[in-house]
């Protein structure tokens, strides 16, 4: 391993302990958020998507 002969210790930055951990606190912070889309549902609008997909249901 080219890090370990350089006498880099290995990081396990990506270890699945922590990515999950990390996307669960992202859920965390989150979950009140509410998107622009479901926005515009409730709101009896047309959708951003739509206008990307060149349809609008106006």
């Amino acid at each position: 391993n080219t890090r370990e002969s350089l006498g880099m210790t290995p990081t396990n930055i990506f270890a699945t302990d922590r990515l999950i951990d990390a996307a669960f606190q992202i859920c965390i912070k989150t979950r009140h958020y509410e998107s622009l889309s479901l926005q515009s549902i409730k709101r009896n609008l047309a959708m951003e998507v739509d206008y990307l997909n060149g349809y609008s249901r106006l």
